[in-house]
């Protein structure tokens, strides 16, 4: 029932956008799919979960993104 009360963990989703390591946002791709929702299910939980990780992983690729290019070569190398 946890698809019931998606903004209880919109918290979570906030620390996730900031604390995980950017480069691992493919791993997420398979979240992103909005599932079919059983007959019992809330209405549209699976499309709000959907839409939540999309913006996580959308998140996650724009700090990817600019981690590489505020990136200073090592001169040393």
């Amino acid at each position: 029932d946890a698809g019931s009360y998606p903004w209880s963990f919109s918290g979570v989703m906030g620390l996730a956008e900031r604390c995980l390591d950017p480069s691992e946002a493919s791993r997420l791709d398979l979240l992103t799919a909005t599932p079919d929702e059983p007959e019992d299910a809330s209405p549209g939980a699976g499309g709000y979960w959907s839409e939540a990780f999309q913006r996580l992983v959308s998140t996650l690729r724009l700090r990817d993104a600019m981690h590489r290019e505020l990136s200073v070569p090592d001169p040393g190398r």
